[in-house]
């Protein structure tokens, strides 16, 4: 895990002005030095015909599949797993819409992951149609125990790959 060194101050999306700092282990316990904000993941993804409406915009529902999709490649490609092969359930899930996606083509989608709590994995997501954002979303996946159905915490190697 990268450390950062918080140069501004705190706001409740977290951090402003973080540099990263050399020799981790030495800042660890520093107040104001924090886990480094990963590099979002990028993902361009296909928009469909079948995604539009009569008006040729994206259907509203359809941006919560563009966030699965662009979620199921993070798992495979940075985490090395699969959603279905992860034990993790999606707890909530949110849009905010602010521009209509225009006919088909691509839709870019960047992914980070927020602060891990115990057993729930936060995600932010900015979807983009050409240079212009079009949505903004969050989701909340918990890990857990499939044979109990409860929480568990998060294993340490997991962890370190989402970080």
């Amino acid at each position: 895990m990268r450390f950062c060194y918080a140069t501004e101050r705190y706001i409740p999306t977290g951090w402003v002005g973080l540099e990263p700092v050399d020799r981790p282990n030495r800042w660890a316990n520093v107040p104001h030095v924090v886990p480094c904000p990963m590099e979002p993941y990028t993902v361009d993804l296909e928009v469909r015909f079948r995604d539009l409406d009569p008006m040729q915009h994206v259907n509203n529902a359809i941006y919560v599949t563009y966030l699965e999709q662009a979620r199921a490649r993070f798992y495979e490609e940075v985490v090395g797993t699969t959603l279905a092969d992860i034990d993790t359930v999606l707890a909530q899930v949110e849009v905010s819409f602010e521009r209509p996606i225009e006919g088909v083509g691509t839709v870019r989608v960047e992914l980070t992951v927020g602060e891990l709590g115990r057993s729930s994995i936060p995600m932010t997501y900015e979807l983009f149609s050409g240079d212009e954002r079009v949505a903004t979303g969050r989701s909340v996946q918990v890990y857990f125990e499939r044979d109990s159905g409860t929480s568990r915490p998060i294993p340490e190697d997991l962890r370190e790959r989402l970080s």
